[in-house]
């Protein structure tokens, strides 16, 4: 059974726009182009289709889709891995659920809520998170054993501590969205590299130049922290970071 363009995009609730970008992508292209010229898909674009959508819902980036994709053609694997994925999600809907409600009931008065409690929800989803995105790359390189101590430190930071990583973490992303501006070594690179240093030893729990440099690096290795610097400060921020740790770091 063939698809005209018009036809996968309705069975898809897609727009014809959205088939012809992810063509443009190479993410998802059509089985052969016929003699009137029109894209035509089989059912092997059909379900490569869901498995885009399926990501999709997940706000995994079209860049991180296809490179999954590409990593992986086991159709069952694929499935499995987003199934994973979506049990993930809805625990992590359900905790912030259980927080919210909680919450509720603390402005109320009906339930007292420390302030540890308020925050425990987005620690544990940034651990999640991570764990699920950069698991893999991070442990390969530093080991279960260490990962699994740096998660360990993260999780038990004080309410201040995490108040101010994230202070770190946003202070860094205003200031790499200039970095087309910018040029290494410079008083503002100098402090780029200090806020990154402070955020990731935060998240450590301790520092070394050698692992910062190594971090560093690993940025550019794997499109999804490629992806992390670049949607939010402009592409080409996560390569300008990863030289000013380069520069900072070495020797």
């Amino acid at each position: 059974m063939t698809f005209t363009i018009k036809q996968l995009a309705t069975l898809g609730g897609v727009t014809s726009r959205t088939l012809r970008h992810y063509d443009e992508l190479d993410l998802l292209n059509p089985s052969f182009i016929n003699d009137s010229g029109y894209r035509i898909y089989t059912q092997k674009e059909v379900d490569r289709l869901q498995t885009i959508l399926f990501y999709r819902e997940l706000d995994f980036s079209l860049e991180q889709i296809k490179n999954m994709l590409e990593k992986e053609t086991n159709q069952v694997t694929l499935l499995e891995q987003q199934r994973l994925a979506l049990v993930e999600k809805r625990n992590r809907l359900t905790h912030l659920i259980a927080t919210l409600d909680q919450t509720i009931a603390s402005k109320k008065g009906d339930l007292p809520m420390t302030n540890e409690e308020k925050f425990q929800h987005f620690k544990d989803s940034h651990l999640q998170h991570n764990e699920s995105t950069y698991g893999e790359e991070i442990r390969q390189k530093y080991g279960t054993e260490a990962v699994e101590q740096a998660n360990s430190i993260f999780k038990n930071r004080t309410q201040d501590d995490y108040e101010n990583w994230m202070a770190l973490e946003q202070d860094l992303l205003g200031k790499l969205t200039h970095h087309l501006k910018l040029s290494i070594p410079s008083a503002e690179t100098e402090i780029i590299y200090t806020l990154h240093k402070k955020w990731l030893t935060l998240s450590w729990g301790d520092y070394s130049k050698a692992k910062h440099h190594g971090l560093g690096q690993m940025y550019l290795m794997t499109p999804e922290f490629t992806d992390y610097y670049d949607s939010r400060c402009g592409i080409g921020a996560t390569k300008f970071l990863v030289d000013t740790i380069a520069f900072y770091t070495q020797g």
